[in-house]
């Protein structure tokens, strides 16, 4: 299940580029933090 879900994820992330947008801010927002 993991496959599918990851195909999937990244296919919204391809053809939504304001989600990667959010998703790239968390992740530097966690980064910051650590």
């Amino acid at each position: 299940n993991t496959v599918p879900a990851t195909f999937w994820a990244i296919y919204h992330l391809a053809a939504h580029p304001e989600a990667l947008q959010v998703v790239r801010q968390e992740i530097l927002d966690v980064l910051r933090a650590n």
